[in-house]
Order: structure tokens, then sequence, then C-alpha cells
């Protein structure tokens, strides 16, 4: 699951949870700081690599294979049954 995908789970169970709307507002408001910064301390843990370039390269086809086998179900070998992107 993508970075983005557990974003939404999250929103989604926020949403759909049986909290009144007062206590998801509050929890809402929680959670979304400390996502902030989750993704602030990524970008700051990993920012050297970004600079340098280390994350600019696309994988080698063999390693991109293996990537997708193992990252995401597909109905057929190489053939992803998801086309939500990041």
């Amino acid at each position: 699951m993508t970075l983005h995908g557990w974003r939404q789970l999250i929103e989604w169970s926020i949403e759909h949870s049986c909290m009144d709307p007062h206590e998801r507002a509050e929890v809402y408001t929680a959670w979304l700081s400390m996502w902030e910064k989750f993704c602030l301390d990524i970008i700051r843990d990993h920012e050297l690599d970004l600079i340098e370039g280390k994350y600019l390269e696309p994988p080698a086809d063999d390693e991109d294979e293996v990537m997708l086998d193992a990252a995401e179900p597909t109905g057929r070998r190489g053939q992803s049954s998801s086309t939500t992107a990041l």
C-alpha cells in the first residue's frame, strides 16, 4: 500500500467511525497534526538522499518486476489489478 493509500484508509476510518461529529472533528484535527509531523520527518530523514539523487533513477527492469509483485496484488503476472497512483 502506498503512503496515499494509508492516508485514505485513515481518513475513511475516521469519517465512517461511530464517533459523534464533535469528537470526529477533534480526532481528525489531532490525526492531521500527527500526519503532517510524520511526513515532515520522512522528508527530513531522506532529504540528503533526495538532494544527492538517490531516488531519482528508476530501478532496473528486474528490480521493478520484483517490487510490483511484492507490493501489489495482480490478476496475471505483471498486470496490476490496481490503477491508483500516488
